[in-house]
């Protein structure tokens, strides 16, 4: 599960990263739901980047919104997905299993987003080595921290 300031990140530099399936079928959209997302803007953006997401269904035969199924969603998330999904209907576009999905994408269209995604794709990668730099450094020091109270209260005890 990746943060949301990376996932958005990605999103924003690649647009096509909404159609990407994993190893198990799953969309964004999917991965979104199953683990709780709730940034309203992230799901917002990949409900619009590619609307026939809410008709695609994983390896198990589930679309996005099952993996959420006992999770509660603002009534702008719901209202915005119900909107996607009729409109996904009315286009047609209701064949969408795993075995009918085109799971890669074309070579035109990753050349087609390419030169304006790699400057992009840098500045990701080192928003995300920093802040990986900062996170271990904070766990450091916590440990650090976790070390020097465990010496003080052995001193103390005898």
């Amino acid at each position: 599960q990746a943060p949301t300031s990376v996932a958005s990140s990605i999103l924003d530099a690649y647009r096509l990263a909404a159609r990407r399936q994993d190893d198990q079928g799953m969309l964004p959209l999917h991965l979104a739901f199953r683990h709780k997302q709730e940034d309203e803007d992230l799901l917002d953006s990949l409900l619009r980047e590619y609307p026939k997401a809410v008709l695609e269904r994983d390896k198990r035969n589930r679309v996005p919104l099952e993996h959420g199924r006992d999770l509660k969603f603002s009534s702008k998330i719901m209202r915005v997905y119900a909107e996607t999904y009729v409109e996904a209907n009315e286009r047609g576009t209701h064949d969408a299993s795993p075995q009918n999905t085109n799971k890669y994408l074309s070579h035109q269209e990753i050349h087609a987003e390419s030169p304006r995604n790699e400057g992009h794709m840098m500045l990701i990668r080192q928003k995300h080595k920093e802040e990986l730099q900062r996170l271990r450094k904070q766990y450091e020091d916590k440990i650090k921290t976790t070390k020097e109270q465990m010496e003080r209260e052995a001193k103390q005890s005898k």
